[in-house]
């Protein structure tokens, strides 16, 4: 796709930015194995069902991510994101790929001070700390 039909594209979806956070933070969110297995499923949501890419289009831009340093998912989600809707799209597909994975970080974390503050556990992984430096 042309740039001018993928401004077309974003312009004739009343809540595009919605529709890309969502769909990729459920992917995100629901899909285990790591960036490889997402990256079927970012094509499958953006070329087959929302048109928003071509299927060409999709796969060097993959090929792309796949060469950079990092996270696959991540950077498959920010190039997918930037080259449909600019600076805006790539932070929208940012977030929605990064988020899942931090609230559950943040979650275990808090279920893990909340377990060792209800028992002696924290006095005693203290004193141990404490006692090995």
């Amino acid at each position: 796709m042309s740039n001018e039909e993928l401004k077309n594209v974003v312009a004739a979806c009343p809540n595009f930015y919605g529709k890309l956070f969502q769909s990729t933070f459920l992917i995100s969110a629901f899909t285990v194995g790591g960036g490889f297995v997402i990256i079927p499923l970012l094509r499958a949501k953006y070329v087959d069902e929302y048109g928003w890419l071509s299927d060409k289009e999709t796969l060097n831009l993959v090929s792309i991510a796949q060469s950079m340093p990092g996270v696959v998912a991540v950077n498959a989600s920010i190039i997918l994101g930037y080259r449909m809707a600019g600076i805006p799209g790539a932070l929208t597909a940012l977030a929605a790929t990064i988020l899942p994975g931090s609230l559950a970080a943040v979650r275990r974390k808090v279920g893990v001070i909340k377990l060792l503050a209800g028992t002696g556990v924290a006095g005693l992984v203290l004193g141990i700390i404490q006692r090995t430096l």
